[in-house]
């Protein structure tokens, strides 16, 4: 084999390499040339089973049966993925004489949500878990006593839609 064809063989092959390697690239995903794409997380909270999930409530019920215990004026200073926090009141019904006729009585509060779980059927879409509730001033009395200053609850999520109350925990 001459010289030159040997060089021209060498070229042939070289540029056949260079257009699969080419070709590679632009298949593979994760290459070089492929620009990853960020998916938003929308962080949505759940009060009442069979309802939507929240996004910045401004109120947000706790006992659903009744709605004698809800936070509402909410008015949130952050809300990410990596948490939220905010302020509003804590309004209990006092339920007296019973709860039907009785009178709300509100609390300042401070809520922080923490946790994060995948709603399931909703992609992108992620639930709190956790909520923790300071009363930093007066708080209200319930039949076993005043309320904690510092409480944390499990929140509902799409999968568990009723709280776990016996996660709950207190300072």
């Amino acid at each position: 084999m001459t010289r030159a064809r040997l060089g021209a063989l060498v070229l042939s092959l070289l540029g056949i390499a260079g257009l699969i390697a080419g070709g590679l690239a632009l298949a593979l995903p994760g290459s070089a040339n492929a620009t990853p794409r960020a998916h938003p997380v929308r962080m949505v909270v759940f009060d009442c089973p069979g309802q939507p999930g929240l996004v910045k409530p401004k109120t947000f019920i706790v006992t659903c049966a009744d709605a004698g215990i809800q936070y509402d004026r909410l008015s949130w200073t952050s809300w990410s993925s990596g948490g939220a926090s905010g302020s509003g009141l804590l309004e209990v019904n006092d339920c007296t004489p019973y709860c039907a006729v009785g009178h709300f009585h509100s609390y300042p509060a401070k809520v922080t949500l923490s946790g994060s779980t995948a709603v399931r059927n909703h992609p992108g879409e992620h639930a709190y878990t956790r909520m923790t509730v300071v009363l930093p001033g007066a708080r209200p009395r319930f039949a076993h006593g005043l309320a904690p200053k510092t409480q944390t609850i499990v929140l509902p999520t799409a999968q568990n839609r009723y709280p776990a109350t016996q996660g709950a925990t207190s300072a």
